[in-house]
């Protein structure tokens, strides 16, 4: 069991602990694929409850790089990091892009918890207050280290996001969890996208992730349009045994 110390005054975190609906189907997942020493990269770490998991299994020898763009939920994600006494925890307030140094705006989406953002590219939601930066760099600014597991869950921007990793995807071939939706139209592009380019780094094969038993498992090959939150095993890697079971049916 993981430790976790909440905030009930946030109102995400109230309706997590309310509901009961802890994500477990990603969390067993990072808490299977990673391991103490290992470096974690969550990009659209919200409030930090996936860094706050991760921070714990990875332990004081390991590194979290947690990014958030949007203000009220960095300032959570701080928050977090401060509450649980993760000394392991980098933060930073940036939107994980592809290029370094464009200026760009966010929108809260009407549907979503008020800490969810999309990026803009123009100012039409907001003044472009908001910095962008890149996987690559961020991974360059801590140290260059090897990262085990990087997740991406940024409302449709997620091909956007890969492409500013293309040599931590390309060099490292890092466990990789999307969130793979219809939202990326927002920029551009279709699923189907997101599943070509990973394919183009070995990702051919693909898991879905569900919270519900015995409905996570295969998502096809990386050609496929499975949305949901996916799973991208590195080319030349098994699948962790405890994984196997649930995921290779």
């Amino acid at each position: 069991m993981i430790p976790i110390e909440f905030d009930l005054g946030d109102p995400v975190q109230f309706v997590m602990v309310r509901s009961g609906q802890f994500d477990l189907g990603t969390a067993s997942v990072i808490c299977a694929l990673l391991v103490q020493g290992d470096t974690y990269v969550d990009i659209g770490a919200n409030w930090g409850y996936f860094a706050c998991i991760a921070s714990r299994v990875v332990g004081v020898s390991g590194l979290v790089l947690a990014v958030e763009p949007n203000r009220d939920a960095f300032r959570h994600l701080q928050e977090t990091v401060h509450r649980n006494r993760l000394v392991n925890v980098l933060s930073a307030n940036v939107a994980a892009y592809e290029e370094v140094g464009r200026r760009v705006s966010l929108r809260r989406p009407f549907y979503r918890q008020t800490t969810s953002s999309v990026v803009c590219e123009t100012n039409r939601s907001g003044p472009c207050d908001i910095v962008t930066s890149t996987v690559d760099y961020l991974r360059n600014k801590i140290g260059g280290g090897s990262v085990r597991l990087l997740k991406v869950d940024v409302e449709g921007a997620e091909l956007a996001v890969l492409k500013g990793a293309h040599e931590l995807l390309g060099d490292l071939r890092p466990w990789v969890i999307l969130e793979v939706s219809s939202y990326t139209v927002r920029f551009g592009h279709s699923p189907r996208e997101v599943y070509d380019f990973m394919r183009t780094f070995g990702y051919d094969r693909a898991y879905l992730i569900s919270d519900e038993p015995h409905s996570s498992g295969l998502a096809g090959s990386a050609g496929g349009p499975t949305e949901g939150q996916i799973l991208f095993q590195p080319p030349t890697t098994e699948l962790p045994r405890i994984l196997d079971r649930s995921f290779s049916r």
